[in-house]
């Protein structure tokens, strides 16, 4: 017999380690995913997790501690993803260790987008499919 949506949706379940009370995810919205409307959220159904808008991993660590709007959480956000990009897999992996260090419970790290406009402010060149497993590899053995 086949669950409802409802049942389904409102299920718990395990990503990796982390237990996530529901099934509910507010993805990224280009413009819209800084900390107010991801707040917006928890004064509705809290969602299982919410995503950050897409940080430049270079940017991130160019900014040091200083949070922007993109990385800065709200302390009612109970579980976040950052999403990160980059053309480097060295700031990758010096972003999302940064990121783990300030309490990040996900990191999605985006490896291309299709979008022109996305392409050109967030480049993600080497780091196409072809490219990608040295880019795991790589961010493995640093966090062995």
């Amino acid at each position: 017999m086949q669950l409802d949506i409802r049942t389904r949706l409102n299920a718990p379940f395990l990503l990796g380690t982390l237990l996530l009370p529901n099934r509910l995810i507010q993805g990224p919205l280009a413009g819209y995913s800084c900390a107010p409307l991801r707040q917006l959220f928890y004064q509705f159904i809290p969602p299982a997790y919410c995503v950050s808008e897409m940080i430049s991993a270079q940017d991130l660590l160019q900014r040091g501690t200083t949070p922007t709007r993109y990385s800065y959480r709200a302390p009612e956000e109970k579980h976040l993803c950052y999403q990160i990009s980059g053309a480097t897999p060295g700031h990758l992996v010096d972003a999302a260790s940064y990121l783990q260090a300030i309490g990040a419970d996900l990191i999605d790290l985006n490896c291309g987008c299709p979008k022109p406009k996305i392409r050109k402010t967030h480049p993600t060149g080497p780091l196409r499919p072809q490219h990608t497993v040295n880019g795991q590899n790589t961010f493995a053995r640093r966090h062995q």
